[in-house]
């Protein structure tokens, strides 16, 4: 197998969960709206999730999708630099 290299994108953060159920939840809002997104332990706690719009190839593009986002399901994203592992 090839070694991965990291591709810098970009996500927005629209909400972290006590449980896996609430975020898989939020998700499925996400997906309703025509966005895709992913699920992700919150960074730094043992426990909850938080739940990732995304990933847009440029900051303009997850700029716009914030806007959206915040008058559809009125929730507050919050921009993010992601890490996503790819193939040479």
């Amino acid at each position: 197998m090839a070694p991965l290299e990291e591709e810098t994108q970009y996500g927005l953060a629209v909400g972290a969960f006590p449980n896996f159920r609430s975020a898989e939840k939020m998700l499925e809002k996400l997906k309703q709206q025509s966005t895709e997104g992913f699920i992700r332990r919150t960074p730094g706690k043992k426990q909850g999730y938080q739940v990732i719009a995304g990933p847009f190839s440029s900051k303009p593009e997850a700029e716009v999708a914030a806007k959206s986002l915040k008058s559809k399901l009125h929730v507050s994203p919050k921009l993010e630099t992601i890490i996503i592992p790819v193939s040479k």
